[in-house]
């Protein structure tokens, strides 16, 4: 116990232990604070309206690898709480928020929805994509 208050000494977390004794029972307050159902539900919330606002349109504001880095870390939370999307909506969400107004990154979009069937082969291959098409703003 005494680690961890020495843990949580002075931070929002000593409030959600303080006049428990029992390490195990101060560990479940702060699971059930930090990371119980409505933790979960706030999460899951906040996420869903990331994947909503977020969108690739171009390499100088927003790199495509922060955009595919932004969604596959959505996926993986929604996963966490019990949200698995399926490897069709993962493709729908990907091809849908590319705004990229470039005509061939559009003509590679539509070649990569017909050969990609999954999330992380359709990453690669847009990424391939961007380094041709935008070699000056990707950087190594």
């Amino acid at each position: 116990m005494t680690l961890l208050k020495e843990l949580c000494l002075d931070t929002e977390a000593e409030a959600w232990f303080r006049n428990i004794k029992c390490a195990r029972d101060a560990m479940k307050a702060l699971q059930l604070h930090y990371d119980g159902p409505d933790e979960s539900k706030r999460r899951k919330e906040d996420t869903r309206s990331k994947l909503k606002n977020i969108y690739y349109k171009y390499e100088g504001t927003f790199t495509f690898e922060k955009f595919v880095t932004n969604l596959y870390d959505a996926f993986q939370i929604l996963e966490k709480y019990g949200e698995l999307l399926y490897e069709e909506e993962m493709l729908r969400l990907l091809f849908s928020k590319n705004q990229n107004a470039h005509p061939e990154f559009k003509q590679e979009i539509v070649v990569c929805r017909s050969r990609c069937s999954t999330f992380a082969s359709a990453v690669i291959y847009l990424k391939i994509v961007v380094a041709r098409l935008f070699p000056d703003a990707v950087k190594p």
